[in-house]
Parts: structure tokens; sequence; C-alpha cells
């Protein structure tokens, strides 16, 4: 056991404000990590907040594991992962090889533009704005992979219009993640999106 190090495993956060999560997902993602012959520390927070949720969560592998950061998935609980497990592979490879992180697009609402930000603060609206790994400033947490530093609190900016926990995870942390614009997933809202 000794010879067991932090890099054998890979961290899936799910948080949710009622321990659910999407099956299909998170069966494709544990299958992705298997076959990369790492092993699962799956944690799911229940909480009254994302922020909060992600928190916690980044709190229990801190204490399980006793390190500042270990790479993994954030997943939200209402994404729909429609990948083969090879091809999240792929680029979970690519991302660790480069020392990276990456996110995948997914549509949000109120405009059904994607969780996906070139400055910080706005979210495009259009995917061939983009290519395929490209650097951007932020994105949206709910298909992320890569760096979890465990020390850090999610927040939100209170005032109307500020930034969610999400796009200051990466604007704080100087995480610039690379968009895997090939990975299929929806966003399963009031109607999936």
């Amino acid at each position: 056991m000794s010879n067991i190090s932090i890099d054998d495993y890979r961290a899936i956060i799910i948080p949710s404000h009622d321990r659910r999560s999407v099956p299909e997902t998170l069966k494709i993602v544990l299958e992705t990590i298997y076959i990369y012959q790492k092993r699962p520390a799956l944690v799911s927070v229940s909480s009254s907040g994302l922020f909060w949720s992600r928190t916690t969560a980044f709190r229990e592998l801190k204490k399980i594991f006793n390190v500042d950061k270990m790479r993994g998935f954030m997943i939200d609980s209402d994404i729909i992962l429609q990948e083969k497990p090879e091809i999240i592979l792929e680029y979970m490879k690519k991302a660790d090889n480069e020392k990276v992180s990456f996110i995948a697009p997914y549509k949000v609402l109120p405009n059904f533009h994607y969780a996906v930000s070139l400055d910080g603060s706005t979210l495009i609206d259009d995917l061939s704005k983009i290519k395929e790994w490209q650097k951007v400033k932020a994105g949206g947490l709910g298909f992320y992979y890569g760096i979890l530093p465990l020390d850090y609190v999610f927040h939100i900016d209170p005032e109307p219009g500020g930034k969610g926990e999400d796009f200051n995870f990466f604007i704080d942390n100087k995480i610039m993640p690379r968009v895997a614009k090939n990975i299929k997933i929806l966003h399963l809202k009031t109607l999936t999106i």
C-alpha cells in the first residue's frame, strides 16, 4: 500500500443538493478511470448550494488523502455524458501529459449559450467561435477534469450579474482550461438542452 501515490487516484466530485447524479454519466467516468488503471475517489456531497457542496468535497478529499491538490473530475448532477470511455480517456491522458485541465461545453439557460468564456465574463453562443482544445479564461464546472486545489473555498460574487463559483474557480486559481469540443454532453433541466 505504501507504493500507492496520489497520482494513482482520480477524484470524481458530484455536487448536488439531494445526492442525485445521472447513472450513465457516472458509469462512463468510472469505466474511463478503470481503463486508465487509476483508482476512483468518488465524493458525492449534498449541500444547499453548489459553491458550498464543491468546497465540502474538496475538504473531504483533503481529509482522506492528506494532500493539497490532486487530479480529477467535477461533474454536475444534471450532466448527461454521451461519450465512450475511450474518448474521455484520450482527453484525460492529453490533459495529464500537458499538465492542463479541460472542460466540455454544454448549454445553459436562459439563453442557451455555452458555458465557455473567452474573456472570463461572457458566454459564447456558437461553438464555432472556438477551436478544439483552445485555452479559455473560464467556463462552467458541469464537466471539468484537471487540477483540484483542495484548499480552495468556492464563492460567488454577491452583486447582481457577478461571477458564479465556476468562473471564480478558474480566475482565482489561474486555471485556463482547454475546451474538449468533441465530448458530447447534455444538460438535464426542465427540458434537456
